[in-house]
């Protein structure tokens, strides 16, 4: 599996939020497919942590690490497609 070489032995999940599925792997085992009930999500930020402030906190790390200089769309075109760009919290104006 693509995910299983690309992780190595790092623990990974993707959640699927509208059908209520997450294929997670603890980097050891094999990947798996659950179903959830979307009343508990399998996974929730930190403790004490708002979703908006984990969000926030994401946008100023980003700010901090970004370069303008070295930004490239076209590229980033090609490794994300454009209709996911609103799920990314870096490229929503800053709260």
């Amino acid at each position: 599996m693509a995910l299983r070489r690309r992780f190595g032995t790092t623990a990974w999940a993707v959640q699927d939020e509208k059908r209520c599925l997450v294929l997670s792997c603890d980097g050891l085992g094999e990947p798996e497919l659950a179903a959830y009930d979307p009343k508990q999500p399998p996974f929730s930020p930190p403790e004490g942590l708002v979703p908006d402030e984990f969000e926030a906190l994401w946008q100023d790390y980003y700010q901090i690490i970004n370069i303008e200089t070295r930004k490239n769309p076209e590229l980033r075109k090609r490794l994300m497609p454009q209709r996911y760009w609103k799920y990314l919290p870096e490229l929503k104006a800053p709260q």
